[in-house]
């Protein structure tokens, strides 16, 4: 689980590093790929 937060807004985002074929950046918990290049 990864952890974001905007130092402006104090808003926090959670996303899900998971491999590339259960990535769903839809889902409640955003799921992103490790391959990602973010």
């Amino acid at each position: 689980m990864v952890e974001i937060q905007d130092i402006s807004s104090k808003e926090k985002e959670t996303y899900k590093i998971v491999g590339s074929t259960e990535s769903d950046i839809l889902a409640e918990t955003p799921m992103i790929s490790n391959d990602c290049p973010v």
